[in-house]
């Protein structure tokens, strides 16, 4: 059963607190500055879910860019300084239950920084002591890797360790990285690569498919399944590692990543070929991979609530939600944004403001009429309501 966490004392500025990020135990919000000049974070608000404490915490300079989500309680965050030998970005620590804040490296900027907006800078943890730093110091060309340099950056040693081709053979695949996660108790990383959405791809396909021609668009996709250990000895001390998976998809397929469901890693692949959609579960321990479930159709997208997953369909005016452990379908109006669902529990919310609007995602500055209906009937309303529902934890955060 979904678990939902009300923050009921949010500040009167609350449009300003975006959701962005979970981190091991602690949700996490926060504050920023933004106009079209420059953008960056100056406080952050850090709700437990184990205790239901709140605590608010300032930075003590301006933060550009938040890691993404961490299975430990630590973020890492970057800011861009600027000095008179030249631009440096920086990376930090923040231990989210004692607020302890350190840097743990430096490296030289050569970008262009006169619009915070236009810079490609990622941060994905894999613990609480290594995170991946993506970094891209040109402007982005057309059918050329989004990153420049990808660095493997140590907060213990307080030191970057630059990856290289001939120490890791994969690093196309995180030069164009599109997700970085991690599985297994932190004890494996997957990586997707490919910056082509699924709809796009498979116009594309209908093209070639049609034409028969030649493809000067990129739109190779990977599937990249490592030990994490054996990957951070690799870039450290350049040993040699074995993907646990590691699939190309071509033209004609797609992967989309769904995430850890349960005790399994899952994700889908699309083959527009064979016109047909097929989800797996990867046991991250021994590699082996099953093929769980198989549809003669393609979906707008697939979601998981309750550990359960469901293919999403969007007709004309309403949305089809089909369970594959049931082949149960439900239909809901296209004005509704399905927050959460199972066989008892029914959660949509529409825009606070005007109703007629379609959603299809939930955007940080808009709030909500949210609806919970259990067993057919209404229990609670969170009227004018922002939301994020974690499904790898089943927690539905309204704040």
């Amino acid at each position: 059963m979904v678990k939902i966490l009300e923050v009921k004392n949010l500040y009167l500025d609350k449009p300003l607190w975006p959701f962005l990020e979970s981190f091991g135990k602690f949700h996490v919000l926060f504050k920023s500055v933004s106009n079209e000049q420059e953008f960056y974070y100056t406080e952050l608000l850090c709700l437990d879910t184990e205790h239901l404490i709140e605590t608010s915490y300032q930075f003590n300079k301006a933060v550009h860019f938040i890691g993404e989500g961490n299975p430990s309680n630590v973020m890492f965050h970057g800011s861009i300084e600027q000095h008179l030998e030249g631009n440096m970005f920086n990376v930090s620590r923040l231990n989210l239950e004692r607020f302890e804040d350190e840097l743990v490296f430096s490296i030289k900027f050569e970008g262009n920084i006169k619009n915070i907006w236009n810079l490609r800078i990622r941060i994905s943890p894999i613990d609480e002591r290594y995170c991946l730093v993506f970094l891209s110091e040109d402007d982005l060309v057309f059918n050329k890797d989004c990153y420049s340099r990808v660095i493997l950056v140590d907060s213990v040693e307080k030191k970057g360790y630059f990856i290289q081709q001939q120490d890791f053979p994969y690093l196309n695949v995180l030069l164009n990285i599109a997700v970085c996660k991690v599985g297994n108790q932190a004890k494996n990383i997957i990586f997707k690569s490919g910056r082509i959405q699924r709809f796009e791809k498979k116009s594309y396909w209908e093209e070639y498919y049609n034409s028969n021609g030649s493809y000067k668009v990129e739109t190779l996709e990977n599937l990249l399944i490592l030990n994490k250990s054996e990957f951070i000895d690799c870039i450290k001390n350049k040993k040699n590692l074995s993907p646990i998976i590691f699939n190309d998809y071509d033209i004609s397929r797609s992967v989309e990543v769904i995430g850890m469901v349960g005790d399994r890693f899952w994700f889908f692949e699309e083959d527009y070929k064979g016109d047909k959609t097929e989800i797996y579960a990867i046991d991250l321990e021994t590699g082996s991979s099953t093929l769980k479930y198989k549809a003669n159709e393609h979906y707008y997208s697939i979601k998981v609530f309750g550990g359960l997953l469901y293919g999403v369909r969007e007709e004309l005016k309403n949305k089809i939600y089909y369970s594959f452990e049931t082949n149960a379908i439900r239909e809901f109006s296209y004005k509704e944004m399905v927050v959460y669902l199972d066989e008892a529990v029914r959660i949509t919310a529409r825009t606070y403001l005007d109703e007629s609007i379609p959603r299809t995602a939930s955007m940080h500055g808009e709030t909500y009429n949210i609806e919970v209906v259990r067993d057919g009937l209404t229990e609670n309303a969170y009227i004018n309501k922002k939301f994020f529902y974690y499904f790898e934890e089943n927690i539905l955060l309204v704040y």
